[in-house]
Parts: structure tokens; C-alpha cells; sequence
């Protein structure tokens, strides 16, 4: 995998990454910051002393004895909370906590422990059986660090205590998933090797999605390559396991070349796949394991990367929104290796533990990519499957990337989690970060979110979003795209005024006819001319472009009462209301124009916008800034768009070529990797299980 010495790397090799001094530097806060954290105070039983009203915190189950640290009094231990303390053993130890709060606890312990070697108190938390035993998804991926990085602190005792709890490992609750779940049983009991057959280990039902089976997968095969064949593994024989999840793990990658990624994007659980594969890349004694965790981790970082501007993830995501405004790990660990970046980063901002530590470094290729240090603009298409890889090509995505502006947006023909998804953003660099635009029907009231209602088609950097009431149930039988819209958009939507309070706009949000457009407070200009409103952002001109006569808007503030028009004081929102209603977005560089107001100039006389068959029969024409032909016709009784760009129909069945990306320098397609940031390529497939990296030439 790595160049000999006195050997130029070769283009796919962690070798070739060139900042490590700048990654020293940006990662050196976090171990002394995790080190200063406190841990071992979330799973204790919370209480008031009923003297002085004061919190006490102790290591007690409900209905147990305990006596206050004020007053000394008795009194008996209620609910325990979240992550308190749930049950003890014949010896009085606690044997289960609720939660996991060893997902948080364990980081700041590794690091304490690595700092302050043979702690007593560290080594006593650490070696609670009820820590022992927390092997749920996010704790999993943190003991597998904790052994890399200090396990060698603990003794014959604690190692021996550990492997036990693994080797009986068994899940059937959700301890990850909130107060309200944290009792929900499952159907099925899960496990550190997973069930043989399904995708990573876990069955479409219960058996979490990709980011939950890759903490558990690789935790569980770290411990298998760690521990010795004479162990076991949730029941598994250490070869056993070894062999089964090597073997999912490489078939998850390889249908990944294949399909895609069922968690496309997801700012928000991204980092916690990364995580998993970071311990194999670390920690495996096994070369070809490391090879999988490399080729694992190329992808998360390329195929992310691309839709990345200044920083910031750009468009579609299956779940997670990137604002702007604030820092999300995702966000962080991508600066740690790539600081090209306007947004303001704290000078002691944490990377992730398992980055921080890690000797994995993105190949030079893809930092190009990560960076832009490659010819814009560029457009991409990406065929997008469902979750467990079940079916490709299942939504269809656009991205185009300009040098002062980004913007994604993709054709929804399923409603799955729609609450976390994010449908469309465009991003433009500022000064000091990136402004970033979404919206759509305000069934979230935020930018964040998949409403049934929407369509979209998008060319460049115009798109038209469509927001519409659903339409007569079509007799007969419906198909499976028709059945979801009626499911989950069978309601009509109603009408309010513009000049309504805003708390009661907000409150209904969900229930009315309209689009809502969340234009960052902080642009540098807004500025409404005949029916169209145009905003300067940065290096960035946007144009939006209403598709009825009225429009209005709704501004909140920081000092309202209600949390949800607090969280929209950061957005001027555009609100579009109509039966049939949405909005053309066209964006431009700065760049292209000598001044805001000839921007403006071009939308009115190189544009053309044409409504006048929506209200009957759904159509919105358009010619973009960039001379294209965009038409689409809203489907009342689907979820996607018909429509054509320029002058053939829109193809959703051949998207992306027939493959999975299609683009100038990432193309993914029967089961290859392709990709060039224009002076140097590879590509990656798997032949027998094994990642196979070769020179590519770009053609």
C-alpha cells in the first residue's frame, strides 16, 4: 500500500497527502480539550436532597437507599434518567446503565488514561461491568480506540473481564436512539458478527442503517483479529467472526461501486462510519483488513468531497443539513485535513479522537478534489439507491460546482426519514464562510427536510422547484411511487394570509400551500424588482424568481418566545403561497459581471421564464443565464418531475450514464472507481474481495 522508500507514491497512497505539519497543528488542541472533559457523570442516578433542593448525583438504582451529601438524610432513589444506572450482580456491581453513555464517556477517559497512566479512578470506571458490557454501535467503535490507543494500560484482570462481556454480547433494545426508544425492543437480537445474508450484518427491519452496522462490523472484527482464535464474539468463534465480517464488509464496499451508498452524504452519521474503518486502518494486524479500511475510507472522503465548496457539503444528503453557521464533526473532519476554508474555525476546535489519533491521510487527489484545485465548473449526476443497497437508481441527483457558488438538488421517488433530509442547498462563498440557501414546502419549518408535496429538476445552476396540492387518486392500482405520495401526502393543503402573524404561519407551517425560500440574514444584499428578488452573496448572484404574482415574507427574531421562530432568525424567508406554487433559482459568479445591477440586467434580458401552464397543467418553462431549456411538468400524483432539459426528455431510468456518478473527475460504474483531478488518476475495483488500485489516465 505505501511507496519504498526513496519511491514517488503512487497517486492513490496516504503518501502523497502534503499538510502534515498544518493536520499536527490543527489536531494538537484535542487531546489536551478531551483530556479536560469530564466523564463519569452522565450515568450516574440523579436525585434532589429534599433539604436543600440541590442536585445530587450518585451510582444508585430507582428505589435503593441513598443519603444526601448535604444533610446526610435517607431517602429513597427515583427514576435513575437516561443514562443512569439500571441493574447490579450478586456482588453489587452495576451490570447495565440505560443509554450509552459511554458514546461520550469513553473519548475523555482514553485520553485521560493515556495522560495519566495507571489512574485509579479511571482504570475503577473503566472496569465497571456495566461499561464493560456497552458494546451498542457508537461505545463499540469507542473501545475499539480505547484498546489501540490505552488498553495496554489495564491489566490481565481487566482484559480478561472485557473479552467476556464481548464474547457475550447481545443486543434487543435501542439505547442510541432517546428516552422515548431506549426500552423499544427490537425484533430481532443483534450482535457484534452480525446476521449472515444481510447487508453489513443487519437485517432491513431493526438492524440499524449503514452507520450502525459499520461501528458494529469492524468493532467486532478488530476484536476477533485482537483477541486470539481462542475467543469469542458474541457467541462467534474468533476465526469465525473474523471470516463473516471480512466477508460483509467487502461485499458492502464492493456493492458500494456497485449502487452506491444507501447513507449518501450524511453529515450527520458520516463521521461514525469514518470512525469504524479508522480503527481497522489503525489498530488491524491483518494487511488486507487495512486495505479494506483504506479503500473504505478513499470513498467516504472522495465521493463526499466532491459536493464540498469552501468547506462546506453542498446539496442533497440523505440525512443532515450543512447551515453555514455552525460546526458539525463532518465539518471538522474534513478541516482537519483540508483548512481551504473561509469559515472562521476556533483556534481550539476538536477533531474527533479517532481522527486525531489516526496515521490515515487522504491520497492528494482527492484533497484537489476536497479543495476545488481542479477546472470549474463541473457538473455531476449521481444515481442515488435506497437504504441496504435493495434498489439503485432510486433517486436521481444533480450537483454543479462554479468558483464562487455550489448548488445540488435531487428527484424524490420515496419518503424515507424525511425529516433529516435535505433535497437542494446552494452554497456561496463569503468573506467569512459560506452562505448557504434550501427550502421548499415548510413541512419542518426549516431548511432540513423531504416534503411529498416538492419536485425539482435542475441544469447548471438554474433549478425549478414545484410546490403542489396531490391530485385525484388515479383508479386502479396504484404503482409503489404512487402509493408513497398518497400515503404521505394524501392531505390537502390549506391556505393562510400573507399578512398573518408569523407564530401562526410558523405553528401551521406544515399544513399550508406554500414554499418557503431560507435566504441567509447575513447575504450582502436583497433587492426585489418586478415580482423576482435578487441577492448578493458573497461571490455569488442568485435570482429567485416566484411563479405566482405574491409572494411575502416572515422574519422572526433571536428574542421570540417560541423556540421555532427562534432557530429561523438566522433566514429572510421567502414565502410563495398557491395551490400550484414554487420558485426558479438561477446563480452566477460574481465574477461573470462587472457589477450587481448588470447581473440583474441579464436576468431580466437573457432569461425567460413562462407560467402560464402551471395552474392547469403543471408546466414551468425556463431559459437560464446559461442559456439552457429547462421545462418541467409537476406530477400531482407522484413525487418526481417530468420534464426535459434542452432538447431531450429528462432520462430518471439512465441515470448518471447507467452508473452511479458521472462527472469530469469521479465516475463510479459497474462496480469501478474512476477518478482524476485532472493532472493525476486511479482507479479502484475489487478482484476476490481485495481493493485493486491502478493508474487511470482520465479517458
Amino acid at each position: 500500500m505505501h511507496a519504498m522508500a526513496n519511491e514517488q507514491p503512487e497517486p492513490w497512497e496516504v503518501a502523497t497527502y502534503d499538510d502534515e505539519a498544518g493536520f499536527d497543528k490543527r489536531t494538537a488542541e484535542t487531546l489536551a480539550a478531551l483530556a479536560e472533559t469530564t466523564f463519569a457523570a452522565r450515568s450516574k442516578a440523579v436525585s434532589t436532597c429534599p433539604d436543600t433542593g440541590q442536585r445530587v448525583q450518585t451510582w444508585a438504582l430507582e428505589g435503593e437507599t441513598i443519603y444526601s451529601p448535604y444533610t446526610g438524610r435517607a431517602y429513597k432513589q427515583g427514576a435513575t434518567g437516561y443514562f443512569g444506572p439500571r441493574a447490579r450482580d450478586d456482588e453489587g456491581r452495576i451490570t447495565a446503565f440505560g443509554g450509552d453513555p459511554l458514546k461520550y464517556d469513553l473519548p475523555p477517559a482514553t485520553v485521560y488514561l493515556m495522560k495519566h497512566p495507571g489512574d485509579v479512578e479511571t482504570e475503577a470506571f473503566l472496569s465497571i461491568p456495566g461499561n464493560l458490557n456497552q458494546q451498542y454501535h457508537f461505545a463499540a467503535a469507542n473501545w475499539a480506540r480505547f484498546l489501540g490507543l490505552a488498553g495496554e494500560q489495564m491489566d490481565d484482570d481487566w482484559h480478561t473481564a472485557f473479552r467476556e462481556a464481548v464474547a457475550e454480547y447481545r443486543e434487543q433494545r435501542r439505547p442510541s436512539d432517546g428516552p422515548d426508544r431506549e426500552h423499544a425492543e427490537m425484533e430481532s437480537v443483534h450482535d457484534l458478527v452480525g446476521e449472515e445474508g444481510e447487508l453489513l450484518g443487519g437485517n432491513v427491519h431493526d438492524g440499524g442503517t449503514e452507520n450502525h452496522k459499520t461501528m458494529w462490523r469492524t468493532s467486532g472484527l478488530l476484536y476477533a483479529q485482537k483477541f486470539g482464535s481462542d475467543a469469542t464474539i458474541s457467541g462467534h468463534k474468533a476465526d469465525e467472526a473474523e471470516r463473516l465480517i471480512t466477508h460483509m464488509i467487502a461485499e458492502y464496499l464492493e456493492l458500494s461501486l456497485e449502487k452506491g451508498n444507501g447513507e449518501y452524504d450524511s453529515s450527520i452519521y458520516y463521521p461514525h462510519s469514518i470512525r469504524g474503518f479508522l480503527n481497522l486502518y489503525d489498530f488491524s494486524p491483518d494487511p488486507q483488513t487495512r486495505e479494506l479500511a483504506k479503500a473504505a475510507l478513499d470513498f467516504y472522503y472522495l465521493t463526499y468531497g466532491l459536493k464540498v465548496f469552501n468547506g462546506n457539503f453542498t446539496g442533497p444528503q440523505k440525512r443532515g443539513f450543512v447551515d453555514g453557521f455552525g460546526l458539525g464533526e463532518m465539518d471538522t473532519m474534513l478541516w482537519a485535513f483540508f483548512p481551504e476554508t473561509t469559515q472562521p474555525m476556533p483556534e481550539s476546535e476538536q477533531v474527533a479522537l479517532h481522527l486525531a489519533t489516526s496515521d490515515y491521510r487522504p491520497n492528494r487527489v482527492i484533497r484537489n478534489i476536497v479543495t476545488k484545485q481542479i477546472d470549474l465548473p463541473f457538473e455531476a449526476r449521481i444515481a442515488r439507491p435506497t437504504y441496504h443497497l435493495r434498489t439503485p437508481n432510486a433517486c436521481q441527483e444533480t450537483f454543479y460546482c462554479s468558483s464562487g457558488f455550489a448548488l445540488g438538488s435531487i428527484a424524490m421517488t420515496m419518503v424515507d426519514n424525511p425529516g433529516q433530509q435535505t433535497i437542494w442547498a446552494l452554497n456561496a462563498r463569503g468573506n467569512e464562510g459560506s452562505f448557504v440557501f434550501g427550502g421548499g414546502h415548510p413541512a419542518t419549518a426549516g431548511p432540513i427536510g423531504h416534503s411529498p408535496y416538492d419536485q425539482v429538476i435542475q441544469k447548471r445552476g438554474a433549478m425549478v422547484m414545484v410546490t403542489g396540492q396531490t391530485g385525484d387518486r388515479p383508479e386502479g392500482e396504484l404503482d409503489a411511487e404512487q402509493q408513497r405520495r398518497f400515503e404521505h401526502a394524501a392531505d390537502a393543503l390549506t391556505q393562510l394570509p400573507l399578512d398573518a402573524p408569523a407564530v401562526e404561519r410558523v405553528k401551521r407551517a406544515g399544513e399550508l400551500a406554500e414554499t418557503w425560500v431560507y435566504i441567509p440574514r447575513n447575504v450582502d444584499d436583497i433587492v426585489e424588482r418586478e415580482g423576482s428578488v435578487y441577492i448578493e452573496a458573497g461571490d455569488a448572484y442568485i435570482a429567485i424568481r416566484p411563479l405566482v404574482e405574491e409572494y411575502g415574507w416572515l422574519r422572526t427574531s433571536e428574542d421570540d418566545d417560541d423556540s421555532a421562530m427562534q432557530d429561523l432568525a438566522r433566514y429572510d424567508v421567502l414565502v410563495i403561497p398557491g395551490d400550484r406554487t414554487g420558485f426558479v433559482l438561477d446563480a452566477a459568479d460574481r465574477a461573470d459581471h462587472a457589477d450587481f445591477d448588470a447581473f440583474v440586467e441579464s436576468i431580466k434580458h437573457k432569461t425567460d421564464l413562462d407560467t402560464s401552464a402551471l395552474k392547469e397543467e403543471g408546466i414551468v418553462r425556463y431559459r437560464s443565464l446559461a442559456g439552457d431549456e429547462l421545462e418541467m411538468t409537476y406530477q400531482p400524483t407522484r413525487l418526481r418531475a417530468e420534464g426535459r432539459i434542452n432538447d431531450g426528455p429528462i432520462d430518471w431510468s439512465n441515470w448518471a450514464g447507467g452508473g452511479v456518478y458521472e462527472s469530469p473527475y469521479l465516475r463510479i460504474r459497474d462496480g469501478k472507481l474512476k477518478v482524476t483531478d485532472g493532472e493525476q488518476g486511479y482507479s479502484l475495483e475489487f478482484e476476490d474481495g481485495r481493493p485493486v488500485y491502478r493508474h487511470w489516465d482520465g479517458t
